[in-house]
């Protein structure tokens, strides 16, 4: 009915307007996947990296511990006290732990110990510095813990 009020030529122009917009669509669609694909991506490797980070802390606390043990066990004297401090510092070379507990079997710990004596009082400076894993995902921490004794 209304078809014969149209022209041939009119019916022709008006073609062809579905195939831009499918491509426009499919060609938007595709770039929002690609962006979400990356997105996913990045958040998979930032929960690895924050969970090495997490061990590296656990590794330096640990550190610190076994290095307030080293300082600390069984000795009476401050003179004693510094000789241990001395023996932990190691030249400058520090103390390196490695752990074989599952949760920190990929960390190595170093153990620093530095000295400052004011008058009748030592402080004692214990730094840990610790890493875990390896490459692009490397979580590292560093903790220090101030002591003293009298």
């Amino acid at each position: 009915m209304f078809l014969s009020h149209i022209e041939p030529n009119a019916r022709i122009s008006q073609g062809g307007f579905l195939l831009p917009l499918v491509i426009f669509l499919l060609v938007g669609i595709s770039m929002l996947a690609v962006a979400i694909s990356r997105v996913s991506s990045f958040s998979g490797v930032s929960s690895s990296a924050e969970g090495l980070s997490i061990q590296a802390l656990f590794a330096s606390e640990s550190g610190l511990q076994w290095g307030m043990n080293q300082l600390f066990f069984q000795q009476t004297t401050r003179t004693a006290v510094d000789a241990s401090c001395t023996t932990l510092e190691n030249g400058g070379a520090g103390q390196t732990l490695t752990f074989s507990v599952d949760g920190l079997r990929s960390c190595t710990t170093e153990i620093n110990c530095a000295i400052s004596i004011q008058g009748a009082t030592s402080y004692y400076t214990l730094e840990s510095s610790s890493s875990c894993g390896a490459g692009n995902l490397l979580g590292q921490r560093r903790l220090q813990m101030l002591a003293k004794m009298q």
